[in-house]
């Protein structure tokens, strides 16, 4: 299984739409890549740029290309995440 690390900065915008959590970022460089992407896992780069964590977010269930140069994911949040994301 494919795994998308993005860092924060990369996230244009992410809200909850029906227990899938959508998330807003940049095209990858790749053409390959966004193949890949449905089934993915996406996790977050966290910790310090010399010493990078990640943690998973959950399943990219669907990918959408958008118009304005972004691409829209809906995620089927993980376990801890998606405790995390109904707690907020």
């Amino acid at each position: 299984m494919f795994n998308l690390v993005l860092q924060t900065k990369d996230i244009k915008e992410a809200k909850r739409h029906d227990g899938l959590l959508e998330i807003r970022f940049p095209h990858p460089k790749e053409k390959a890549l966004l193949l890949k992407l449905r089934h993915a896992v996406l996790s977050i780069e966290t910790g310090w740029p010399i010493l990078p964590d990640t943690t998973c977010i959950g399943e990219i269930v669907r990918v959408l290309p958008s118009k304005d140069r972004v691409m829209v994911a809906y995620v089927r949040p993980q376990n801890e995440f998606k405790q995390f994301v109904e707690a907020y």
